[in-house]
């Protein structure tokens, strides 16, 4: 989705999906009509085309562009990201750089040169971003190696990916508690209402009752025991995220988006982050699909009945390895046997 409210926009979903470059730009044109754009952005990534095209958009913006990252800037919605003037991310944020890529894509020989070449040239567009931020390039190459590279906003900060760590917006529009669910994130509001409210050894009760869905004359105990009572509905709701967690993760690596290497970075981030950050990220990771599966689909008999191990070429056992690690194993168990 976006929506522009006077010079901000709210830019969320994936890239090319939920919104595409003409409707980006518009919005853009529209919010500098009202002052120095700033866009809220939370975006997995998406279209390689439609975000070189949103960055083109930012960086011959006729006034500076401010980026708050208020979820995540991942893959493509990192390149975004950085063609903005001025680059913020919420504490609880998360940025994702990656070498470009692209997936399920269908063509002839010259189709796939032509993908290749604008990969290349979106890949050098964000490898000079980085440089203009002051990133040595030994660190860009790095972050070009064909993996995932994830930042909290503290660390893309140190990292020079982001110019200021700015505080998450909390509404406080807070109600008594429904569910374990919405206890938790009360519960987290009523922390912050703590440290926002005391000041020097004294507590604005009233405002805490009111947080708390308590009469403003509530007693001591009877906050004490609503917070106690919001506590216990957070450590409810955090054993069922954690079981969600464990369940997203166990279905990637069935599909093919994670591997027992990668899956330790992607708990990380659903401890840390919350089971809906991890949700999208995970949603950003293409199926894999092997050569070795597309080979076996197509004749439609199994591995065993058609190929041995040494029927194999070098870049087929080295997939193999990666991507069928159970297959491969079995023939190279079938190789030894005879």
């Amino acid at each position: 989705m976006i929506e522009v409210r006077n010079n901000h926009i709210y830019a969320y979903g994936t890239i090319g999906e939920s919104y595409d470059s003409e409707w980006f730009s518009s919005a853009l044109r529209r919010a500098s009509d009202y002052g120095d754009p700033i866009i809220h952005l939370s975006t997995n990534g998406g279209s390689v085309t439609e975000g070189a095209a949103m960055s083109a958009a930012l960086r011959d913006s006729s006034r500076p562009v401010t980026v708050r990252v208020e979820g995540m800037a991942a893959s493509m919605g990192a390149i975004l990201m950085l063609s903005a003037d001025k680059i913020e991310a919420a504490r609880n944020a998360l940025i994702m750089v990656h070498a470009p890529s692209v997936s399920y894509v269908s063509g002839n020989k010259q189709d796939m040169t032509s993908i290749a070449d604008l990969l290349a040239k979106v890949e050098e567009s964000l490898k000079v971003e980085l440089r203009a931020r002051g990133i040595a390039d030994e660190i860009i190459e790095e972050w070009f190696d064909g993996k995932d590279h994830w930042f909290t906003a503290t660390e893309a900060l140190d990292a020079g990916l982001i110019d200021e760590v700015i505080n998450p917006v909390v509404s406080t529009n807070i109600v008594k508690p429904t569910s374990a669910e919405a206890a938790a994130g009360i519960y987290a509001c009523v922390t912050a209402a703590l440290d926002a409210t005391i000041s020097q050894s004294k507590m604005d009760i009233k405002n805490l009752c009111k947080r708390l869905g308590l009469p403003e004359d509530a007693t001591e105990q009877q906050v004490l025991d609503a917070i106690a009572h919001l506590q216990t509905m957070a450590n409810e709701r955090d054993t069922i995220v954690a079981g969600h967690i464990t369940e997203m993760l166990d279905n990637a690596v069935k599909d093919g988006r994670l591997t027992a290497e990668t899956r330790t970075t992607y708990e990380n981030i659903g401890k840390t982050m919350g089971a809906d950050t991890l949700r999208t990220a995970l949603d950003a990771l293409p199926k894999r699909s092997s050569a070795m599966n597309f080979i076996h689909r197509s004749s439609g008999t199994s591995a065993s009945t058609t190929k041995k191990f040494d029927d194999y070429t070098s870049k087929e056992l080295f997939d193999m390895k990666h991507d069928n690690p159970d297959l491969y194993n079995q023939l190279l168990e079938e190789k030894y046997q005879q």
